[in-house]
């Protein structure tokens, strides 16, 4: 038996973070995934850029959350009044249920009111996302997997 000799080589991924976000809030959502690319070394999916053409987006969707280590949900009102990003949310849960519930990120736009976090997500660790240079590379570090720094937010007492 060789189950020793051989251990499993761990996990491939070709992008460490994919947006979901509204189209409401697209340039906004652009821009930090621009910064995290250029700043941090973060490779972001997002779909204009790394979506296949032709495919239909549910695929693209399906294919490309198997390709990233960690899934974002970029929490603002436009997101939440979002009946897609309710889809895509659902299919996040999925996949962090069949991870032993890691790999999804809620992030909280600046302004983004914590009571306001959907009752699905409250029981997930979140990131708050604010206009100081610091907090994009908190963020970074966390998805890096390499952050000592009190900065996750915790849902379960919203």
């Amino acid at each position: 038996m060789q189950g020793d000799d051989n251990p499993v080589p761990p996990v491939r991924y070709k992008y460490d973070l994919f947006l979901v976000h509204s189209s409401e809030d697209e340039e906004e959502v652009l821009e930090l995934a621009e910064r995290l690319e250029e700043e941090h070394g973060i490779k972001c999916c997002y779909a204009d850029r790394d979506f296949q053409l032709g495919k239909r987006v549910m695929n693209n969707v399906e294919d490309l959350f198997k390709e990233c280590r960690h899934i974002a949900l970029c929490l603002t009102r436009n997101y939440l009044a979002s009946s897609w990003c309710q889809h895509e949310q659902s299919m996040a849960l999925g996949k962090a249920t069949e991870n032993g519930g890691q790999g999804m990120i809620p992030l909280l736009f600046s302004g983004f009111p914590e009571s306001d976090v959907p009752p699905t997500l409250r029981a997930y660790s979140y990131f708050k996302l604010t206009s100081d240079p610091q907090s994009l590379a908190q963020l970074a570090r966390h998805i890096k997997g390499n952050n000592k720094e009190k900065s996750v937010c915790f849902g379960g007492n919203l």
